[in-house]
């Protein structure tokens, strides 16, 4: 049987949103008669219910390191090889097969790319991030920078098919070789209820805080607070992933207490948790600013809370608002990130009737099918594979 092997590190089931995209990518290559051979550090925390190599119908290849933080950087940076070429070389090299890396370290691009070719697979690397120089961090800026840059620039143009999640990131890839099918976030609609809250008490937000670094995370507590008395007694806000003393540093200590008894925290939660979480909101919050790391990106918290019909007020930036969702129909889509727009767009939310929430809600849910299932991307995934191969 053809196999799909999925390369990277991002602890795998559910525990991190690069796991998720891998899930559902993986779903779409299964549909195409693949079997699906995922490659990663695991999620223990997830796994702990399944037993064996298997979850779903994935077979699981563990790359397992030490839990002591010298020992783990030794081998993480150094024999990462070593191991991915353990772990291949217990499958028969097959002419059907393909080769997939969801990474930017160097050590796992290179063998993905360098044992495709040997074995006469295509290989395919999926870029979801396209970072400025500015968004490293200052200590370690030319140098984390230049490594990024080197598997960017000299190690993905190498591949025979590159998956970008937007076209920001297509167009920087236009005419530097390889094939490129531009590819969001997916989605398994199936796997998920949703429920219908009506006429509730007080309206649910919910903002995930999975890539934090990219949200205006500020802009929307202030947002909150410069709501009305009455209006922020109609409205709850879920903050997930965040610990409060890191909430408390975005504001004064005024407009913390003004907003207080409105803003319920959620400093980590399982999956299965957040499930539960997702099917009591009625809104998914989102500002981000403008600029070349939030265009180039495509957030997974917005498809993966459409699921369970969950309506977004987003700030317009990137393909999502541009190419996916639409304004009023839905989702809600403001222009600009900062307190006052988010605080407009909070208040739109707040003023719709029932009937106009569940239309909405059901155009959450139409969106994601529709546009997100992975369903419906199987056929362009084969058609951009099959090109490559020419």
């Amino acid at each position: 049987m053809k196999r799909a092997f999925i390369f990277g590190y991002f602890n795998f089931p559910r525990g991190s949103a690069s796991a998720n995209y891998v899930q559902y990518l993986g779903e779409a290559f299964r549909a195409l008669g693949y079997e699906v051979v995922i490659v990663s550090n695991l999620n223990h925390k997830e796994l702990e219910y399944d037993q064996g190599k298997w979850w779903k119908h994935f077979k699981l290849e563990e790359v397992r390191f030490s839990s002591n933080k010298l020992l783990h950087y030794i081998q993480y940076n150094y024999l990462m090889k070593w191991y991915l070429k353990r772990i291949i070389n217990q499958y028969p090299s097959n002419r059907e097969d393909v080769f997939v890396c969801y990474s930017t370290l160097k050590h796992i691009t290179r063998f993905v790319r360098i044992t495709a070719k040997k074995r006469d697979n295509i290989s395919i690397a999926c870029i979801v991030e396209l970072y400025a120089k500015e968004d490293f961090a200052e200590s370690r800026k030319n140098n984390v920078y230049e490594k990024y840059l080197e598997v960017i620039d000299r190690e993905f143009p190498q591949f025979d098919l590159l998956f970008p999640i937007s076209t920001y990131i297509a167009k920087y890839y236009e005419n530097k070789g390889p094939e490129i099918q531009v590819l969001p976030i997916m989605a398994d609609p199936n796997e998920c209820k949703s429920k219908k809250r009506e006429n509730p008490e007080k309206f649910r937000f919910i903002y995930p805080a999975n890539g934090k670094i990219k949200d205006s995370l500020g802009e929307m507590l202030k947002a909150i607070a410069g709501l009305d008395d009455d209006e922020r007694q109609k409205a709850e806000f879920h903050i997930c992933g965040v610990k409060e003393q890191e909430l408390r540093k975005m504001l004064s200590s005024g407009e913390y207490d003004v907003i207080s008894n409105e803003i319920v925290v959620h400093s980590w939660l399982q999956y299965r948790e957040l499930v539960d979480l997702y099917q009591e909101m009625d809104f998914l919050l989102l500002s981000r600013e403008v600029k070349q790391m939030t265009l180039a990106n495509f957030p997974s918290k917005v498809p993966e809370a459409m699921c369970y019909g969950i309506i977004p007020v987003v700030s317009r930036v990137g393909d999502y608002t541009e190419y996916y969702l639409e304004d009023g129909v839905d989702s809600i889509i403001f222009d600009g990130y900062q307190a006052d727009q988010c605080k407009c767009a909070i208040k739109r939310a707040l003023n719709l009737d029932q009937s106009e929430r569940n239309a909405m809600r059901e155009g959450a849910l139409r969106c994601v099918r529709e546009k997100f299932g992975y369903v419906n991307w199987c056929d362009t995934i084969s058609a951009a594979m099959k090109q490559a191969k020419k």
